[in-house]
């Protein structure tokens, strides 16, 4: 793969492209900023590395050959898939994904988180959502949540050891379910 791709520049195909689109050489090098001259000697650079010729020139006019319209459509098709793949990793790498383990109250899971889950799933397919319904009171870090849910009575001794909605400072990925239990409760 590193020798096949060590004779292709990436940017001699832009300078293709451009050329192929405009079907002037001189609009094409005004559009990349260079000189109409290097545009003509890449262009002859790229011919000859493929043995192919891929315009036709005159002195009024420079045109695609028929192969130049093969090699164009190929490589239109190549850097939109580099660009759509571009596209596709950066919006995987913002996307909410993972496993997300969540310890709830048997009555609070079923009144008030079971009609929202479906449609939670549904706006973030890529994040797997692991429910543990139980009353029992819970290890939170040896038992390895993320989040956990629990009711109290308002004015405990508890209280002021418990984490309140004005000091959540949450990883992105509990962002969206600890939206939807703020909301409900």
């Amino acid at each position: 793969m590193k020798k096949r791709l060590k004779s292709m520049h990436i940017a001699s195909l832009e300078l293709f492209l451009t050329a192929a689109e405009n079907e002037n050489f001189s609009t094409a090098a005004q559009y990349l900023n260079i000189t109409p001259a290097a545009v003509s000697r890449s262009i002859k650079r790229l011919e000859e590395r493929i043995g192919v010729e891929l315009f036709s020139r005159n002195t009024r006019k420079t045109k695609l050959t028929p192969e130049g319209r093969i090699y164009y459509t190929k490589c239109t098709e190549v850097l939109e898939s580099l660009i759509s793949t571009e596209k596709a990793l950066k919006v995987n790498k913002e996307a909410i994904s993972g496993k997300l383990k969540i310890s709830v109250p048997e009555t609070f899971f079923n009144y008030k988180i079971i009609p929202y889950v479906k449609c939670f799933c549904a706006q973030y397919p890529q994040l797997k959502l692991d429910f543990h319904v139980t009353n029992r009171n819970i290890d939170f870090v040896t038992e390895t949540y993320d989040i956990a849910v629990r009711l109290i009575q308002p004015d405990t001794r508890l209280e002021p050891f418990l984490v309140k909605r004005n000091y959540i400072v949450p990883h992105p990925v509990c962002l969206p379910v600890l939206n939807i239990c703020l909301r409900i409760i």
